[in-house]
C-alpha cells in the first residue's frame, strides 16, 4: 500500500508521544461535529459522497487556524501543487481459496454467496475486501456481493442461476434464487403479461438468456420496442434482440442497399459511430443525398489519441469522410469548442435540442396535485434530476437553510436516486420538513414548473441541462449553478436567470433570493428559450443543409419533402 501511494509507512511523528492524545481529540472532534446524531448509510460511497460535501463546506466556511486572514480551503488549494497526486484506490483484499457446492454456493465467514452456474466443480479464490465479496475463478470474475456481515445467511445473485432455468423452467416463480426478483424496466413489464401464458415461464428463460449473450440493455429495449407494438412474445422480442446485432459490415451493406433503392434526398443520424458509417455509404454508393449528422456526447468520450486503439482509428476514418457531411451538429457551443480541439478546423455547428414545442405547452397546462403549488402560499422553488452527488441536491437543501433564516419559501425535488434516504435526513437535521419536500419521479414535471415561481439547478457538472430550459419555457426564474458545461451559456453569462458557485450552499441561496426579489421577465424568458423551439431548430438544420424557405414551409404542412433514415 506504501508503495501504490508513495507514502513512508510513518504514523505520526516519531518520539512524540504526546500527538496521540491529539489525535484522539481531533477524532472525537470531527465524530461530534459531523456525525452527530449518529447517521446511516447504504453504501460506503454514499458516505464518501456526503463526507466529501460536508468537509468542502466547513473549509470554504472556515478560517484557517494559523493563516487566519484565510479560509482552510484557500491554504489547501495553495498547497495542492505540492501534495503526492492521488494514484487510484489501491486495490486491497484478502484470498483465499474455495469450492462450490452443486448449488452455486460459495462459503465464506459463516455466509453463503452464489456464484455463476458455470463455476461448479471447479475451484475459486475469493478476494474479499472490507465492502464486497469478489469470487474469481481462473483470473475471471464469477460473482460479486456486497460483503455480508450477520451469520448463516444466503446471499443470491438470480442472474447467477438463469442457465439452470433451462432445464426447470418453473423455478422462475418459486426457486430461492429468485424469490421477490423484480427485473428492471420493460423486462418486468413483459414477464407480468408472460405470467399468465401455458408456457410463460419457458418464453421468459429464452428472453432472460439474451441477457447473458447480449447484454440486459439490449434485451430490455428489445422488450420496449415489442411491447411498444402490441406485443410481448419470445420470438419476437428475441427477433429484435438478433437484429440488434448487426455488425458494421452487415449494417453498411444495408444502408448501401437502402441508398440505391430508396434514393433520399437527405439523410439524417445521430451519435459519431453511426455517423461514420452513413458518410462510408453516401461514398461507396455514389448517393446525392444531402447529410446531417448529429453528435450528443463529449468526443473526449468517443475518439482517442492512443495509436492504434480502437477510438483512435474511429478518429482517423471520421477525419478522413467528414467533407462528405453537409452538416455535422452538436447540442451545445461548449461542445463545439471540444470538437475543434479534437480535430482540425471540423465543420461541427451548434444546433440545440428541440424542448419548446405544442405538445410541451399542452402538458404545461394540466392540472397539478401538489398542495403547495394548487393553492400556492408561498413562493415556491423546483427542481429535478437523478438523486445522485453530482447533482448537487444537498448543496441545494443546505442552501435552502440559509434562506429560511431571511425569508420563507418552499422546495420541491423531483426525482429518485440513490441519495434519497441522506437528502431526507439532512432535510430533517436542518428542520426543513415543513419547508423542503420530495416526491419522487413524476410523468410530467412541465405542470409543476409552470406554477412554481424559480428553477434551481445546483450540479456539479452538466451536458447540455434541457431541463433547465423547460423551466424558463414554463416561467421560472432560473438560478443554476456555474458548472461545466451549460448552465453559462443557456443563461447568457447571468442575462435570463442567475449564476452561482458551484459546491457552495451560502451563494446558492442568495441567488435564489436575489430570484424571488427580482425575477425575471416573461418576455426575457421567451428570449432565451426562442432558439430551442421546434420550427427554430427545424429551420436551422435546413439552413444548415441548404434547404429553401419553400421546402420549411411545405414540410411544416406535413407535406413529403424528403426521405429521412436515421
Amino acid at each position: 500500500m506504501c508503495s501504490h501511494h508513495l507514502v513512508e509507512p510513518v504514523a505520526c511523528a516519531p518520539a512524540s508521544g504526546w500527538e496521540k492524545g491529539q489525535v484522539e481529540n481531533q477524532v472525537g472532534l470531527v465524530r461530534e461535529r459531523f456525525f452527530t446524531p449518529r447517521l446511516r448509510f447504504k453504501t460506503f460511497d454514499e458516505l464518501n459522497a456526503w463526507l466529501m460535501d460536508k468537509c468542502i463546506a466547513y473549509a470554504k466556511a472556515h478560517a484557517h487556524p494559523e493563516c487566519a486572514e484565510k479560509t482552510v480551503w484557500e491554504v489547501f488549494e495553495e498547497e495542492r501543487p505540492n501534495l503526492i497526486p492521488y494514484r487510484g484506490r489501491f486495490d486491497g483484499f484478502h484470498a483465499l481459496p474455495a469450492s462450490v457446492s452443486k448449488t452455486c454456493l460459495v462459503r465464506f465467514d459463516n455466509n453463503k454467496y452464489s456464484v455463476n452456474a458455470g463455476a461448479v466443480g471447479r475451484p475459486v479464490e475469493i478476494h474479499a475486501y472490507a465492502d464486497r465479496i469478489v469470487i474469481r475463478q481462473d483470473g475471471r470474475v464469477v460473482a460479486e456481493h456486497a460483503r455480508c456481515f450477520g451469520r448463516g445467511e444466503t446471499i443470491y445473485d438470480p442472474w447467477h442461476y438463469v442457465p439452470v432455468l433451462a432445464r426447470k423452467p418453473g423455478a422462475l416463480r418459486n426457486g430461492a434464487p429468485f424469490k421477490d426478483w423484480v427485473l428492471p424496466g420493460a423486462l418486468e413489464r413483459v414477464r407480468r403479461k408472460l405470467a399468465g401464458s401455458d408456457d410463460g415461464d419457458r418464453q421468459m428463460v429464452a428472453i432472460l438468456a439474451a441477457v447473458l449473450t447480449d447484454g440486459l440493455p439490449a434485451a430490455d429495449a428489445a422488450c420496449a420496442e415489442a411491447l411498444e407494438n402490441g406485443v410481448h412474445s419470445a420470438d419476437v422480442i428475441l427477433n429484435i434482440v438478433v437484429l440488434g446485432r448487426q455488425r458494421v459490415r452487415n449494417l453498411l451493406i444495408l444502408l448501401l442497399e437502402y441508398l440505391r433503392e430508396r434514393k433520399p434526398d437527405v439523410v439524417f443520424s445521430a451519435e459519431d459511430h453511426l455517423n461514420t458509417l452513413v458518410l462510408i455509404a453516401l461514398i461507396l454508393s455514389g448517393s446525392h443525398a444531402r447529410m446531417s449528422g448529429s453528435s450528443r456526447v463529449t468526443p473526449y468520450d468517443t475518439y482517442s489519441n492512443k495509436w492504434f486503439s480502437k477510438r483512435w482509428l474511429l478518429k482517423q476514418v471520421a477525419r478522413s469522410v467528414m467533407w462528405r457531411a453537409d452538416a455535422l451538429t452538436c447540442v451545445s457551443k461548449d461542445m463545439v469548442e471540444q470538437y475543434r480541439k479534437v480535430f482540425r478546423n471540423p465543420p461541427h455547428q451548434a444546433v440545440y435540442n428541440i424542448v419548446d414545442s405544442d405538445s410541451a405547452r399542452q402538458r404545461m397546462a394540466e392540472p397539478v396535485d401538489i398542495d403547495w403549488l394548487a393553492r400556492k402560499e408561498l413562493p415556491v422553488i423546483v427542481a429535478a434530476g437523478q438523486l445522485e452527488y453530482w447533482k448537487g441536491f444537498v448543496d441545494l437543501i443546505e442552501a435552502m437553510k440559509y434562506l429560511s433564516e431571511k425569508r420563507d419559501a418552499r422546495l420541491i425535488i423531483f426525482g429518485e436516486g440513490s441519495l434519497r434516504p441522506n437528502l431526507e435526513q439532512r432535510v430533517a437535521e436542518l428542520g426543513l420538513t415543513d419547508r423542503v419536500r420530495l416526491p419522487g419521479n413524476v410523468p410530467n414535471p412541465l405542470k409543476y414548473f409552470a406554477r412554481a415561481d424559480v428553477f434551481a439547478l445546483s450540479s456539479h457538472v452538466e451536458g447540455m441541462p434541457n431541463v433547465l430550459v423547460e423551466a424558463m419555457m414554463c416561467g421560472c426564474t432560473p438560478v443554476a449553478a456555474n458548472c461545466p458545461t451549460g448552465p453559462r451559456e443557456l443563461l447568457a453569462d447571468g442575462r435570463y436567470g442567475y449564476l452561482t458557485r458551484v459546491s457552495d450552499p451560502a451563494d446558492l441561496a442568495a441567488g435564489l433570493e436575489k430570484a424571488l426579489d427580482h425575477p425575471i421577465s416573461k418576455a426575457m424568458l421567451t428570449e432565451a428559450v426562442a432558439s430551442f423551439k421546434e420550427e427554430a431548430v427545424i429551420q436551422r438544420h435546413f439552413a444548415l443543409l441548404g434547404l429553401s424557405d419553400h421546402a420549411w414551409e411545405e414540410s411544416s404542412k406535413g407535406e413529403r419533402v424528403v426521405n429521412n433514415t436515421g
